[in-house]
């Protein structure tokens, strides 16, 4: 097995775990499914990018978590707004 899906497979649940954690604010607003999915997607984008001599891969992986899961709220949020606002005007 190679080396970076050996990474992925050993930290998938931890940061699955991590990413509903940081998503339990939000749970009403973003679907479980579309968090564990950010998160497999910024596990393959850190591992494309980990340099093993810059520190640990667990470290490295949070951050892109966060950063992908917080994207995915961001989004989901402005959507969100953006349909309330339109179906305002669309109103008589």
């Amino acid at each position: 097995m190679e080396a970076k899906s050996l990474l992925v497979l050993l930290v998938r649940r931890e940061m699955q775990s991590y990413g509903l954690r940081l998503t339990r604010r939000y749970r009403d607003i973003v679907d479980r499914d579309d968090v564990l999915s950010a998160v497999d997607f910024a596990l393959l984008r850190a591992v494309e990018r980990f340099d093993s001599s810059r520190g640990i891969f667990l470290v490295f992986a949070m951050i892109w978590v966060r950063r992908e899961v917080h994207h995915l709220v961001r989004r989901e949020i402005t959507w969100r707004r953006r349909r309330t606002q339109q179906d305002w005007l669309i109103e008589p």
